[in-house]
């Protein structure tokens, strides 16, 4: 569940904290805190949001449940190669292009801005948002034909649009960390695969795909 999937994320950030200050003399540290700091202050409504879950989840419906992936990450400090450039992303744009009325449309957006960011050793904190948004979109219409879910599900996705300004603020300090060949944020994220659980004609036709539905 999504605790969960916090609480490890701050145990890997934590451990790593340590290394990558050696290998920054330091600069990362602001990085490391802010993200450690951030993960800490979303836990309450992380319980909060499990405990919705679960009369869902148990009379069917697997939101919450399937939409956070277990954090499978590369080996630390595994090799990487250094951006040569990191273009700041159009968070405006981003948030403009997410504010949408199905679940079928928010899909496609964060389809489009993903193709839209490129190089994935860079901007990766926007790029875990977008594929976790991309991923409770493609899984809602199914959780909802499951159990009366999508109300959770538009929930979820307002939290996450609501953390995408922090999502940039966050790719900016890694930004001349990552140029420098630190690999920060580009392994210390998990891959989110875009689970689409319904084929994109039913995901379109779905009356569950509309907002407040």
């Amino acid at each position: 569940m999504l605790a969960g999937h916090l609480w490890k994320a701050l145990q890997i950030n934590l451990g790593r904290l340590p290394a990558y200050a050696r290998l920054t003399q330091g600069r990362s540290l602001p990085l490391s805190c802010a993200l450690i700091g951030l993960e800490l202050s979303i836990l309450p409504l992380a319980l909060v949001v499990d405990a919705l879950a679960r009369p869902l989840n148990r009379r069917g419906s697997m939101v919450v449940e399937e939409d956070f992936v277990d954090l499978e990450l590369q080996p630390f400090l595994a090799s990487y190669e250094a951006p040569e450039t990191v273009q700041p992303a159009d968070l405006a744009r981003v948030a403009d292009r997410t504010r949408v009325g199905t679940f079928r449309e928010l899909a496609l957006a964060c389809e489009g801005e993903l193709e839209q960011l490129g190089d994935p050793r860079c901007q990766c904190m926007l790029r875990h948002m977008l594929e976790s948004l991309l991923r409770i979109a493609n899984n809602a219409p199914q959780h909802a034909r499951q159990g009366d879910s999508s109300w959770l599900s538009w929930l979820l996705i307002g939290a996450h649009r609501a953390l995408l300004p922090v999502a940039g603020w966050l790719d900016r300090l890694a930004a001349p960390l990552q140029k420098e060949g630190v690999p920060i944020l580009f392994q210390d994220l998990p891959a989110v695969p875009p689970r689409a659980s319904l084929p994109p004609s039913e995901l379109a036709a779905s009356p569950v795909g509309t907002r407040g539905s």
